[in-house]
């Protein structure tokens, strides 16, 4: 809300009730970590909503935090799972085409590849990385 342009709206809200209010497209749509929260089972309708409201070739920015494999019930009890880069894309990828993915450290260095590490029961990801995807739109149908 930092930037005063007037073609510029922020909405923060409930993807399910922009779809079902029949809320006017968008260009670019963040979903910052939410989809660790989503219920397996609900990936799919979910990451479908994000769709039906972005606008034909507009941008997807979601985040999850980074697991050098995927944890289902991971320690932290408000995480339905923590997702690996190829299982992240993969629940993307039913409405969404992956542009690329990186990754963010606890500074805020963005990181082109996840640094050597190794997981432990405590912590499966190298240092609590966050991945950034950004796609485009599928086609719905």
């Amino acid at each position: 809300r930092h930037n005063p342009a007037p073609n510029l709206r922020y909405v923060a809200a409930d993807v399910a009730s922009l779809t079902e209010a029949g809320e006017a497209r968008f260009d670019l749509i963040t979903s910052v970590e939410t989809f660790e929260h989503i219920p397996t089972e609900q990936l799919g309708a979910y990451v479908g909503a994000l769709r039906d409201v972005l606008r034909p070739g507009g941008t997807l920015l979601c985040t999850t935090p980074f697991a050098r494999e995927t944890v289902r019930a991971p320690n932290n009890r408000e995480h339905v799972a923590e997702y690996s880069t190829p299982d992240f894309v993969q629940g993307l990828s039913t409405a969404f085409e992956v542009e690329f993915v990186v990754y963010q450290d606890r500074t805020g260095k963005l990181l082109e590849e996840v640094p050597p590490g190794r997981p432990t029961p405590q912590s499966p990801d190298p240092g609590h990385l966050v991945q950034i995807a950004v796609a485009r739109p599928r086609q719905a149908g």
